[in-house]
């Protein structure tokens, strides 16, 4: 996709990180805190999960989330992930 991307990280203290993530257009990651505090911030997210982790997903409705197989990568997941992702962006 030809879009800018950022790498957060989890040692920014929570106001800079919310901050920062306050600015995205769409935000991509997988199960964690990171993700939650995208999808409370009401920023349109994707969001990776294992099966057997969906009851703790995100609720709110601008949160997708995505099984995939977390032992290894599986091409269609690629595909399907990409085509999320830009539907996010249109």
């Amino acid at each position: 996709l030809a879009v800018p991307i950022a790498h957060l990280h989890t040692d920014w203290g929570r106001g800079l990180l919310a901050g920062t993530l306050s600015r995205a257009s769409v935000y991509l990651g997988n199960d964690s805190g990171v993700s939650h505090l995208a999808a409370a911030l009401g920023i349109p997210s994707l969001i990776l999960f294992a099966d057997a982790n969906l009851p703790w997903r995100p609720w709110a409705a601008h949160a997708s989330v995505r099984t995939v197989t977390m032992s290894h990568v599986v091409d269609d997941e690629i595909e399907a992930v990409v085509a999320d992702v830009r539907r996010l962006l249109t």
